[in-house]
């Protein structure tokens, strides 16, 4: 793990070293903020996934909300860490197969209300297994289709045949049924400038809608059949403005709205990009180029085009550790030893390439985050 090279909360932030990740703590505030208000004013609950930021210490931020229902990771290694960290109420938004694995599940359910996805009877019953073995109870969702080659389960007669045996397994708690609409839109190659076509988003979004509705009248279905239906989790930042108007969603998960990306800038201009890498400038090869030393081991850029903050700057190629950018006037200002500050393009594959992250506010070191979930693939 690569450690801080020290230096004193208090320090300007442009004296600490680069690349660094760079958190603006205000702007993450008033992302937090914004999120939870407007869902609680929903009447619903959001389970952030906290797979976008990987840092214990915002977790925590998130989860003092009333408004939010447990934290959501990608993998059971994820979960490990952050019940580590004190976070015990934790939604896998995966399936847990091998044995290995599951054994290693109910381990942690000990100590951690955990919750994880199942899309057939076979895994449903190994984890019913193991849960009685172990004594402890696991929470299910079943995970409904988006597509034909998608997770899941589609929505009819084989769904409501496993919600059935799900009922009356040992070890398990039936919860409710899990969504999530694959928007090929904003997906992890974007166009090359990062703009985006709203009213096609606003389209993918309605599609979106209605997927999630297929999902609330399987729901209802069921439910006339005798199966109590306790949660349906759905969404994530980019439509869950969209999707909180459904009655019936119980849970949004959403993640990107926390420290934002360029992604998503142009689509939810509610949010702020709290998160920047900021650079050195290293090269001065022509009067309209620029190199940095931060490349795609710092920024990510293997996904998309990452935004540089001056006005008129295009950052045109990332090698491993070196970033090119160009500018549409001839650069009169910018010396070696200055500081660019980048916006990535995808905030979760930039933040699993750091250890840690500096919390800036106002210009100033406040705090540093160590990330101990990054990395953690299984």
């Amino acid at each position: 793990m690569e450690r801080p090279i020290f230096k004193d909360i208090g320090t300007q932030e442009i004296e600490l070293d680069t690349p660094g990740l760079m958190i603006d703590l205000d702007f993450l505030e008033y992302n937090l903020n914004y999120m939870n208000t407007f869902i609680e004013s929903k009447g619903l609950n959001v389970k952030p996934y906290v797979g976008a930021h990987g840092s214990p210490a915002i977790a925590h931020k998130q989860v003092e909300y009333s408004s939010t229902s447990g934290i959501t990771v990608s993998t059971l290694g994820q979960a490990e860490v952050f019940a580590q960290n004190g976070l015990n109420d934790i939604f896998i938004s995966n399936i847990i197969y091998n044995k290995s694995k599951i054994k290693r599940l109910c381990s942690l359910a000990k100590n951690v209300n955990i919750t994880l996805l199942v899309d057939n009877l076979s895994n449903a019953q190994d984890l019913s297994d193991a849960a009685k073995f172990s004594g402890v109870e696991i929470n299910i969702l079943l995970v409904i289709r988006c597509y034909e080659d998608s997770l899941g389960v589609l929505p009819g007669t084989e769904a409501q045949e496993i919600c059935n045996n799900l009922v009356n397994l040992p070890g398990v708690n039936f919860q409710g049924l899990f969504g999530k609409y694959i928007n090929n839109y904003v997906s992890e190659s974007g166009p090359e400038d990062n703009s985006y076509n709203v009213s096609e988003f606003n389209k993918k979004n309605k599609e979106s809608v209605e997927f999630a509705q297929k999902i609330l009248n399987f729901r209802e279905q069921i439910q006339i059949n005798g199966i109590d239906v306790n949660s349906v989790v759905y969404g994530s930042t980019y439509d869950y403005l969209d999707v909180a108007s459904l009655s019936g969603i119980t849970d949004i998960v959403a993640g990107s709205y926390a420290l934002m990306d360029a992604k998503y800038k142009a689509l939810r201009t509610e949010f702020k990009n709290a998160a920047r890498v900021m650079t050195c400038v290293t090269s001065l090869p022509t009067s309209k180029t620029i190199i940095t030393d931060g490349g795609r081991k710092a920024i990510g850029g293997d996904l998309g085009s990452p935004e540089a903050s001056i006005k008129g700057a295009i950052v045109t190629g990332l090698s491993a550790e070196h970033g090119n950018i160009e500018f549409e006037w001839e650069n009169e200002n910018l010396k070696l030893g200055d500081r660019i500050w980048c916006i990535p393009y995808d905030i979760t594959a930039c933040v699993n390439l750091h250890d840690y992250m500096f919390g800036i506010r106002g210009g100033t070191l406040e705090s540093i985050w160590n990330l101990p979930a990054r990395g953690h693939y299984r």
